[in-house]
């Protein structure tokens, strides 16, 4: 089963009772996916996800009083990572962007295939930004961002988080459980792949 690197933390951290609660909960949330998916198209089925990550995250910052959030507009280090999304997500951000009038580069996205997020790492950083990241760095489509994005609240010094200057620095994150196991049970639904190859499969 495919997990995020933040869910594997977490589960290495809880008991065998609890690591099964997580997969329970992942299963739970893959039918529920799958039956919201039999009768609605791609677009409503994300937004709807995206509704309930971005409330489990909500909570999990609420629910957080020692450690506040330092990601803010205009703090855009994150968008400079490889993104996984799901098949559903890229059809909604062609759909978006076409509602928007945003024109997605897909030669630049081209620049982006690469399988491994180490070979991601390896690329410039002019061709790291994310498509949809204007010239004052803030997401052109952040109504509809990626589960990803909306997952990733860093809680240490942003600076941190500066791939070319700060590289392998320790950044820590919030983490929900709840987020995660909605996100791995997406994408172990739908097919799935870095950002750059999904949204060229949308556009075919």
């Amino acid at each position: 089963m495919q997990i995020s690197e933040s869910l594997s933390g977490l589960l290495a951290q809880m008991n065998p009772k609890q690591q099964s609660m997580v997969a329970e909960m992942i299963d739970f949330y893959m039918k529920q996916y799958k039956s919201l998916r039999d009768g609605n198209n791609a677009e409503s089925v994300s937004s709807a996800i995206h509704d309930a990550i971005e409330q489990a995250m909500i909570e999990a910052v609420e629910n957080e009083k020692s450690e506040k959030p330092s990601c803010g507009k205009g703090c855009s280090f994150c968008c400079y990572m490889k993104t996984d999304i799901s098949d559903d997500e890229a059809v909604l951000l062609t759909e978006y962007s076409k509602e928007i009038n945003f024109k997605i580069d897909y030669d630049y996205l081209k620049k982006q295939l690469v399988s491994k997020d180490e070979d991601y790492m390896k690329l410039k950083l002019s061709e790291r930004k994310c498509v949809f990241l204007d010239k004052e760095g803030a997401c052109s489509v952040y109504q509809h961002r990626p589960m990803a994005c909306r997952k990733l609240i860093v809680v240490s010094d942003k600076n941190k988080c500066d791939t070319e200057k700060n590289n392998g620095a320790q950044v820590k994150r919030l983490a929900s459980v709840e987020a995660e196991s909605i996100s791995a049970a997406v994408l172990n639904t739908r097919k799935s792949g870095g950002l750059a190859e999904m949204m060229i499969k949308a556009k075919n």
